[in-house]
C-alpha cells in the first residue's frame, strides 16, 4: 500500500526547472504497480530509465503506458556516463529519447559522474576531477546530449567517497560552473 504524507504548507520543498515546477515526487517501483493504478491523483514521479529503455514490450511497458497516461512522469537514469571518457553512447540516447516520447516525460535527469570506461560498465557512480579542463569537456558532452535529445537535461551530484588530488575547485563550484557553461 502506498501512503502519501501531507506536510501542509509549512513544508513544501519546490524547485523551478525551466517551465517545470517540481514540488515533491515518488520513485516508481515495480512492487507498487497495482497500488499506483488505483490512485486517481498521483504526484510527480520518477521512472528509472534503465528499467524500461531496453524492453521491447511486455507487462512492465504496458503498465508504464497505463500509469503515465495523463500523469507527470520524469525519467531518471544512471547510464548517461556524462563524465566518461568513452564517446557519448548515441544508441543509448536514442532509446532514452524514445522512452521520453512514449511516456511524455517533461524532464530527463542523470548523474554528473562517470560510470563506464573503455566499454566496461562499473555499475557505480564515480566522481570527476573538479578542474577547468574537465569542466570544459563535460560542458561539451552536456551540449551533445541536450542537442541529441532536443531538450535540457538535469544532472545531480553524487555521493562521492573520494576526491581527485588534481581537483582545483569544490564540488559546488564545479556543478554551478557546468550549469553556466551549458545553454
Amino acid at each position: 500500500m502506498i501512503e502519501f504524507l501531507d506536510f501542509g504548507s509549512s513544508l513544501k520543498p519546490s524547485l523551478r526547472l525551466g517551465k517545470i515546477m517540481l514540488e515533491w515526487g515518488i520513485g516508481l517501483r515495480a512492487q507498487h504497480f497495482r497500488e499506483w493504478l488505483a490512485i486517481d491523483s498521483r504526484p510527480l514521479f520518477e521512472v528509472l530509465s534503465e528499467n524500461y529503455i531496453y524492453q521491447k514490450g511486455g507487462p512492465a511497458l504496458d503498465f508504464l503506458d497505463q500509469l503515465t497516461s495523463g500523469r507527470r512522469p520524469f525519467l531518471h537514469g544512471i547510464g548517461l556516463n556524462i563524465g566518461g571518457l568513452d564517446p557519448i553512447d548515441h544508441q543509448y540516447l536514442g532509446k532514452l529519447k524514445s522512452l521520453q516520447i512514449r511516456i511524455r516525460a517533461e524532464l530527463i535527469s542523470d548523474h554528473l559522474c562517470f560510470s563506464r570506461g573503455q566499454g566496461i560498465e562499473t555499475y557505480d557512480l564515480l566522481p570527476l576531477p573538479y578542474t577547468r579542463a574537465e569542466l570544459k569537456r563535460v560542458a561539451e558532452r552536456i551540449d551533445d546530449v541536450q542537442n541529441f535529445l532536443g531538450q535540457a537535461i538535469s544532472l545531480e551530484n553524487i555521493s562521492a567517497y573520494v576526491q581527485f588530488a588534481q581537483s582545483r575547485m569544490s564540488e559546488i563550484e564545479f556543478l554551478l560552473s557546468s550549469i553556466a557553461k551549458s545553454p
